[in-house]
């Protein structure tokens, strides 16, 4: 009795490890540096504003083509006609890897999209507004567990009270160069 109890035990321990790691699988961690500015008007373009950036996301991809993340983003930018000091991005995305869809893939590239909550700080000011979240994704496999990669996005949201660039709607892009680590 004490033998049949021990092994339903072990049985059901490891079936529900096996069931955790399934919820695990195809999980992902992004951790980047790069830079983002402030592009204050899509109508008058400039390259004033550089800053540094960094990015931290989490997702998991459901099918091999079909992924959801959150994370975020955060740049540091001195645009000075902007008055915009940091810019700082909660969202979250769906993802579509439409070349090396996937698992096992050794490079992909993936188009992303969602809505953000942008905060855009300067002069004293402190201004909270959402955005359409874009970019690509691109990704290069250095074993099973980590991926090198490259993310490109911008954040299109309205004019703030914090710049008044001259436009209806402002342009904050980020690109970032960093590891992806997979589970």
């Amino acid at each position: 009795m004490k033998k049949l109890l021990l092994s339903a035990a072990v049985a059901l321990a490891a079936f529900s490890s096996m069931a955790q790691n399934r919820i695990l699988n195809n999980t992902f961690l992004d951790l980047g540096a790069g830079i983002s500015y402030a592009q204050p008007s899509i109508i008058k373009l400039s390259n004033d504003g550089l800053g540094l950036a960094w990015n931290v996301n989490a997702g998991k991809w459901i099918a091999p083509s079909i992924g959801i993340r959150v994370g975020g983003w955060h740049g540091r930018t001195a645009f000075e006609d902007a008055n915009i000091d940091n810019t700082t991005c909660i969202k979250a995305d769906f993802l579509w890897r439409f070349v090396g869809a996937s698992y096992d893939s050794a490079f992909s590239i993936s188009a992303f999209g969602g809505l953000g909550c942008l905060t855009a700080e300067g002069t004293g000011k402190q201004v909270r507004f959402l955005g359409a979240d874009e970019g690509w994704r691109l990704t290069y496999a250095l074993n099973n567990l980590l991926d090198f990669q490259m993310e490109i996005s911008w954040v299109l949201a309205p004019e703030t009270k914090v710049h008044d660039g001259g436009g209806r709607f402002m342009l904050l892009p980020c690109h970032t160069l960093g590891i992806s680590f997979t589970f």
